[in-house]
């Protein structure tokens, strides 16, 4: 069941990331650099702590 929830947050992290970097550059007015860096740095925690759920055996 851990394996499944790690799995899950890992690719949960990888498309919060595209979706910020699409947000900058649709709306850049709305989602500004600092934004986009922080939903980043949201996606690239979420992957970290899914490798680190799907890692621990």
């Amino acid at each position: 069941m851990r394996h499944q929830i790690g799995r899950f947050l890992q690719i949960l992290g990888l498309c919060i990331v595209p979706s910020g970097i699409a947000g900058n550059v649709l709306y850049p007015q709305v989602v500004t650099e600092g934004t986009m860096l922080a939903i980043l740095a949201a996606g690239a925690s979420v992957f970290y702590i899914g490798g680190v759920i799907h890692g621990a055996r």
